[in-house]
């Protein structure tokens, strides 16, 4: 599987008509590409998968870890647009939002069976 986020938007606007204002921060907004081989299987490449309450962390301005950085803000931010399922030898293209308490940081992404993972500054 490759992977890539091709942009990250702090506090970009919700579209959804029952969206409500960050609990604690600033909204950020991750759009992704992915592409997933012939031999991918989810359960054993991506437990977890892209979900923005499994994998993801986001690292403050001050350096402090939320290992969940999920709200009923940003759960209501924009469509779930994240696949639940991912199969072999396909693309993908979706956003994935999350709250943080500052508008910079760093988004983190580290599967649970993975030693490294992946981070993305923002803001």
């Amino acid at each position: 599987m490759t992977w890539t986020i091709t942009d990250i938007a702090v506090d970009p606007g919700c579209e959804l008509s029952i969206s409500r204002p960050a609990e604690d921060g600033y909204i950020i907004i991750a759009s992704i590409e992915a592409e997933t081989g012939m031999g991918f299987a989810e359960d054993v490449n991506l437990r977890g998968g892209f979900h923005p309450e499994n994998n993801w962390s986001i690292a403050d301005a001050d350096g402090y870890m939320d290992t969940r950085p999920t709200s009923e803000a940003s759960r209501y931010c924009i469509d779930a647009e994240w696949p639940s399922e991912m199969v072999p030898a396909s693309k993908y293209r979706f956003r994935v939002a999350f709250e943080s308490p500052t508008p910079s940081g760093v988004l983190q992404y580290r599967a649970s069976n993975w030693a490294n993972g992946w981070e993305w500054q923002f803001g």
